[in-house]
């Protein structure tokens, strides 16, 4: 694998609007990442993404073509669409985001035993995108009972949303693989850049220019927000 510069993956994202989810609105799944940052660019159509962290609690981010928006991990999100939204997306780390680093809110429920968020979550060998809208309307589904704490009990909604952030933390802390492929996917672009430093005024390009597309020219990958095609994603 040949990771963009500083390690960075860059995903095209059709966000889901084939059929609505049982909440009525048209997206993807509620998840959080551990390790990666995020950069969405809106390209084109419209609509929001819902933020929850149990410090601030709920809020809204407005998304239209020009828009670029980042975020840091630990944040809870989903991405609701109103118009064919379509997103250019960096994520730090070149993929761990679709190679362990997120985790999706099923409910409460689901989360708090590791054998039915693990049934809940996978998607079948040679998944459709039936399987993944599936799995999407599984995670509104428990994502309403989220909701309706937000609005209801917010002593409930914080509470749930700590043990969620913290469960995820712990079963990645207990994940060695995940910082094989940080390595592979994230070289020390710092350190490469130290070296040129040093080995001024010598100036010697280490490969040859790189071309990727992100046009739908091949069969994209079932992400949790969207259809994706990926340049500089680890795989799983």
């Amino acid at each position: 694998m040949n990771p963009v510069i500083g390690g960075i993956s860059i995903t095209g994202v059709q966000v889901y609007d084939q059929r609505p989810a049982p909440d009525g609105l048209f997206g993807g799944c509620p998840h959080l990442h551990a390790v990666a940052h995020e950069v969405y660019m809106i390209q084109s159509g419209a609509g929001w993404v819902e933020f929850h962290t149990p410090e601030k609690g709920m809020w809204r981010e407005g998304l239209k073509p020009g828009d670029v928006l980042q975020f840091p991990p630990g944040i809870l999100h989903r991405i609701v669409t109103e118009s064919h939204l379509t997103i250019t997306a960096l994520l730090s780390h070149a993929g761990l985001a679709e190679a362990g680093d997120a985790r999706i809110w099923f409910g409460a429920e689901v989360d708090a035993h590791p054998e039915a968020y693990t049934a809940t979550a996978g998607l079948p060998v040679n998944a459709t995108l039936e399987d993944a809208l599936d799995r999407r309307d599984r995670a509104i589904a428990g994502y309403r009972e989220l909701l309706d704490w937000w609005d209801n009990d917010r002593e409930r909604y914080t509470q749930a949303l700590t043990s969620f952030r913290d469960r995820h933390g712990a079963a990645m802390a207990a994940r060695p693989d995940l910082e094989a492929k940080l390595r592979l996917a994230h070289p020390a672009w710092g350190q490469e850049g130290l070296g040129r430093l040093n080995a001024l005024p010598q100036i010697v390009p280490e490969y040859e220019p790189r071309r990727w597309s992100l046009a739908d020219d091949h069969p994209p990958r079932l992400g949790m927000c969207g259809l994706l095609q990926c340049v500089g994603a680890a795989e799983n």
